[in-house]
């Protein structure tokens, strides 16, 4: 399988402590240009066993996701993946919508549980979003047996010491690989 990653660019609705990308959201435009993207997946799409994944930022932020998603598919793309925060997928329709135009492939970036999540991400409430984006993937997985999810968690000496706690409340989830 070959993969191609489009990175849709620096808009995203969080401010990690620990981001690599910190001001490079204010220097650079919200999202890779729509007619770039299209290219690079048109391009791509000559050996048809490519993967896709989209990231960087919350590539659900783009407006124009949908529409590359679509495209994508049409070029024969078996496998979309996209990186996220979750946040979106906190709204249901959004998400099972998502997966009917062929995401098969989630990772939500989750870096700890509660509060200390909110904290390192820096938006009140956020971990309660991400708990509802679990659950919803959870009802949509029984719909879509396809569907995969994978997490990523930033280690950060806030959870260090306690991320057996996180990883034994994401054990309920039918997550195939914890990184």
């Amino acid at each position: 399988m070959q993969w191609v990653e489009i990175f849709l660019w620096y808009a995203c609705n969080l401010k990690c402590i620990f981001c690599f990308q910190k001001d490079l959201r204010y220097k650079y435009p919200k999202f890779l240009d729509k007619q770039k993207v299209f290219d690079i997946i048109l391009d791509w799409s000559i050996n048809k066993k490519t993967s896709l994944i989209f990231s960087w930022g919350d590539p659900l932020l783009d407006p124009n996701i949908q529409n590359y998603i679509k495209f994508a598919v049409e070029n024969w793309y078996k496998d979309i993946r996209i990186h996220t925060n979750a946040l979106k997928l906190s709204n249901i329709d959004y998400f099972e919508n998502l997966v009917k135009i062929w995401v098969t492939w989630f990772i939500f970036s989750i870096h700890w549980y509660w509060e200390i999540h909110d904290i390192l991400v820096k938006k009140p409430n956020s971990f309660k979003e991400v708990k509802s984006a679990l659950i919803n993937f959870l009802h949509l997985k029984q719909k879509y047996k396809y569907l995969v999810l994978d997490t990523n968690t930033v280690i950060t000496k806030y959870n260090l010491n306690n991320l057996e706690i996180l990883f034994k409340f994401l054990s309920k989830f039918p997550i195939t690989r914890m990184q």
